[in-house]
């Protein structure tokens, strides 16, 4: 028989872990959705700033592609492309 019945003891250290983590989410969510509605002061997209910053370091042959979705931006290194 289990000495804690029903209850592991593991969860002491799994719920506030949980806990932290979907605090941190929000977090992350809400900054970015307050800063989506910040326009740019220099009025360049997001794709002109890519472009801007691969040419200034020297970085050719990468092609920057419109990707839909939230916080879903990445670069493919297999295909070359930041999206």
């Amino acid at each position: 028989m289990m000495p804690f019945g029903f209850f592991d003891p593991t969860m002491l250290l799994l719920l506030p872990a949980m806990g932290f983590a979907m605090w941190a989410q929000h977090k992350v969510q809400s900054t970015f959705n307050e800063y989506t509605r910040v326009r740019a002061s220099n009025g360049r997209s997001g794709r002109q700033m890519a472009l801007e910053i691969m040419a200034r370091n020297g970085v050719t042959g990468v092609q920057v592609e419109p990707v839909g979705g939230v916080l879903s931006d990445h670069y493919d290194p297999m295909a070359r492309k930041v999206r």
